[in-house]
C-alpha cells in the first residue's frame, strides 16, 4: 500500500504533551485503553528534565552574558534560565515522526506500527547521535515519546542546538548548522527564510528517515510502498480531512499544554484567572475550526477551479509593485510597495507552495498588464 513517512519540526510543542504530564482523563483525543502502551524517554517530568539541561549546560554562558549586561548598565536585558528555556528563539525545537496515515496505519494493524515505529526510531536515533558527534556536538535530544493512545502513531522528539563560544556552550542553531559545515539550499541567493541551512538539515533528515523506514518495513515484510517526494502544495492543497484533523489536533495539544497550567494555578490563585481565561480561548478555537470545516472545503474547491487565473494574477500584482518599489518619489510609498510585495509572497507560498514563490523574482523583467476583473 502507498503511503508516507512524515517529520516536521516547529518550536510550538509541548513537554507536558508530550509525556503526559497532566491529567488524560480530561483529553478526549487519548485513548485511556491505549494510554499504557506509550513509550518515554523518562518517566520524570519532561519539562523539568528539560529545564535541568538547560541549567546544567547553558547557565555558566547566560551568567557572562548578564554580566555583560549589567556592566554596560542595560540590566533590563539579563534573562534567567527559564526565560532562556521558554523563548521562541532558544526554547527546544520539536520534531514530530508518523508513518503513514491514519487509513495506512489501520491497514498495517496497530501492534505491527507500535513495532515498526519503535524501531525506525532506535536506528534514527544512532544516525542522529552519529551525525552530531561528527558535527561538533551541536545536536542534542533532551526528550522523546512514542504516543499510541491517540488516532495515529507518532513520536514527539525534543532537541536544541548549540555550539562552543568561549569555553561555554551557547543556543543557536543558525550558527550550530554554520560551523557544522552545511551549505544554503540556494548558495548564489541571499539567505533568508527560505534559503537557510536548517533546510538543508531537515532535506538530509527526511531522506534518512525514509530510508529507516523503507529498510526496517521490507526486514518486517510489511507491505508499504513509500511516496517519497515532498508534497507539491502548501497548506491550501492538503487533503480536506487532513487539513481539519491537523487543526484540531494542534488546537487539542495546545488545551493539554493549558490543562497542565490549570492543574498548577489550582494552588496559585492569583494565576488562576489568566489561565482560565487562555482555556476558553483555545476551547473556543478547537470549536471554530471544527465549524469551519464546510468554509474550509469550499475555498478548496475555489482554489483549484481558479488556479491559473490565481497565479497570473499574483504575478501581475507582484511585479508592478515591484516596479512602485523601484521606481517610488516617497519613502511612504515605497513601504507600501514593499509591505504589498511581502503580503504576495506570503499568498503564493500559502497557496502554491515555495517553488511558485521563488519564481516571483523572475519576474523582474518586463511588466505584465494587470489581471482584469480578478479578485481574491
Amino acid at each position: 500500500m502507498k503511503g508516507r513517512a512524515t517529520v516536521r519540526c516547529s518550536r510550538k510543542g509541548s513537554a507536558a504533551h508530550n509525556g503526559r504530564d497532566f491529567d488524560t482523563t480530561i483529553a478526549g483525543h487519548i485513548d485511556q485503553d491505549r494510554l499504557k502502551r506509550n513509550l518515554y524517554s523518562t518517566e520524570e517530568d519532561f519539562e523539568k528534565v528539560e529545564l535541568r539541561y538547560y541549567q546544567e549546560h547553558y547557565e555558566h554562558d547566560l551568567a557572562r552574558k548578564n554580566t555583560t549586561y549589567i556592566e554596560q548598565r542595560h540590566p533590563e536585558r539579563c534573562k534567567s534560565i527559564d526565560q532562556v528555556y521558554r523563548s521562541p528563539k532558544t526554547k527546544p525545537e520539536e520534531i514530530i515522526l508518523q508513518i503513514g496515515d491514519k487509513t495506512v496505519q489501520q491497514q498495517i494493524g496497530q501492534q505491527d506500527m507500535e513495532g515498526l515505529t519503535d524501531i525506525c526510531l532506535v536506528k534514527y536515533f544512532d544516525w542522529m547521535n552519529e551525525w552530531s558527534a561528527s558535527h561538533h556536538n551541536c545536536l542534542h535530544i533532551l526528550t522523546w515519546a512514542i504516543h499510541a493512545d491517540e488516532t495515529s502513531v507518532h513520536v514527539h522528539i525534543r532537541r536544541v542546538w548549540d555550539y562552543e563560544h568561549k569555553g561555554c556552550r551557547r543556543i543557536g542553531q543558525n550558527e550550530a548548522l554554520k560551523r557544522a559545515g552545511l551549505e544554503l539550499p540556494y548558495p548564489e541567493k541571499p539567505e533568508g527564510k527560505y534559503n537557510n541551512r536548517k533546510i538543508t538539515f531537515d532535506k538530509l533528515a527526511r531522506e534518512k528517515w525514509l530510508d529507516i523506514v523503507e529498510e526496517i518495513a521490507q526486514a518486517m515484510q510489511i507491505d508499504l510502498d513509500l511516496i517519497r517526494e515532498p508534497h507539491k502544495w502548501g497548506r491550501r492543497h492538503l487533503e480536506t480531512e487532513e487539513y481539519i484533523e491537523k487543526q484540531i489536533e494542534e488546537k487539542e495539544k495546545q488545551l493539554d499544554e493549558l490543562t497542565g497550567k490549570v492543574q498548577y494555578a489550582a494552588n496559585h490563585p492569583d494565576e488562576l484567572t489568566e489561565v482560565r481565561q487562555q482555556l476558553d480561548t483555545a476551547l473556543w478555537e478547537v470549536e471554530q475550526v471544527r465549524k469551519g470545516s464546510q468554509e474550509y472545503m469550499l475555498e478548496l474547491e475555489t482554489m483549484k477551479a481558479h488556479e491559473e487565473d490565481i497565479k497570473e494574477y499574483i504575478k501581475s500584482e507582484y511585479r508592478l509593485n515591484y516596479l512602485d518599489a523601484k521606481l517610488a518619489t516617497t519613502e511612504e510609498v515605497k513601504n507600501r510597495a514593499i509591505d504589498a510585495l511581502a503580503r504576495l509572497t506570503k499568498l503564493a507560498t500559502d497557496a502554491f507552495g515555495f517553488e511558485f514563490a521563488d519564481s516571483l523574482r523572475d519576474l523582474q523583467e518586463d511588466p505584465p498588464k494587470r489581471s482584469q476583473g480578478m479578485s481574491l
